[in-house]
């Protein structure tokens, strides 16, 4: 495909949404430490698009048993209408707040369950973020160690005006689409992210 330069590939109509900002703390300190290590913490919202994958095979209103289709429902993620990730950050856009916040909660939740048990448990206290992991080869088991980081967020939440535009980018020399989302809601979670400290959503 031919990206016109300074031309929009694709632009989506304003809307009301609601708008998550969420930043992952402390990953610069991360990224001096461990490098390896800290990328691998991007990938803690994979989950969601394995999610994604699973509720298009099994959606929710299967489910016969009410109980196991509200449960579900929270662990979709139907509610994400944009989710745009961005280095240690990511912009998630949605239409219907309700089920939006639902399933946000037990993104995050998940997200830091991934390797937060690891940090809630050490192996070594002074080194929380320090794991052993045994590795077994034809010469025998070797001990080796390993930075978990934990999945910590912290971010701000807004509805509003919200704009989503695919822009032109390049990618290994080949030119290629991302999407950005800007608006006043946008600007507000963004701000709310920065009003206060430690893991949590300020809305």
């Amino acid at each position: 495909m031919r990206v016109d330069p300074g031309q929009t590939c694709f632009h989506s109509r304003g809307m009301e949404a609601i708008v998550a900002f969420l930043d992952v703390l402390g990953f610069s300190e991360y990224v001096t430490t461990d490098i390896a290590a800290a990328s691998g913490l991007l990938g803690a919202h994979s989950t969601t698009l394995i999610r994604l994958e699973d509720q298009l095979h099994h959606p929710p209103e299967r489910y016969a048993d009410p109980r196991s289709r509200e449960l579900a429902h929270r662990h979709a993620v139907d509610s994400f209408h944009h989710f745009l990730p961005m280095s240690d950050s990511i912009i998630i856009v949605g239409k219907d707040p309700e089920p939006f916040v639902e399933q946000l909660s037990t993104f995050l939740v998940d997200a830091f369950l991934l390797e937060g048990h690891a940090f809630a448990h050490p192996d070594e206290p002074a080194a929380p973020t320090v794991q052993k992991m045994n590795t077994f080869s034809p010469s025998g088991v070797s001990e080796t160690k390993a930075n978990w980081f934990p999945a910590l967020w912290r971010g701000g939440l807004s509805f509003g005006q919200v704009e989503v535009v695919t822009l032109p980018m390049i990618r290994d020399n080949w030119p290629k689409c991302v999407a950005v989302a800007f608006g006043s809601a946008v600007v507000e979670a963004v701000g709310l992210e920065k009003s206060g400290k430690g893991p949590r959503l300020f809305c």
